[in-house]
């Protein structure tokens, strides 16, 4: 069974690791292929705006979740 899975709007934050650091602005597109059994069961598609700011990283878009 092949699922296509459209993501939702959403907003991430994540908190880098200690001693790292980020500076960016990027626009992301990623497509998932979630497999079981050497069979894909689910393809997820995101697309956002992920912004770097030293310690923070926030993402806006579809995403998901």
């Amino acid at each position: 069974m092949n699922e296509f899975y459209k993501p939702k709007f959403g907003i991430k934050i994540d908190k880098l690791s200690k001693g790292d650091w980020q500076l960016g602005l990027f626009l992301n597109h990623r497509l998932w292929h979630h497999c079981h059994n050497d069979k894909v069961v689910k393809v997820s598609h995101e697309l956002y705006i992920y912004i770097c700011l030293f310690k923070i990283n926030i993402s806006i878009g579809f995403i998901e979740k």
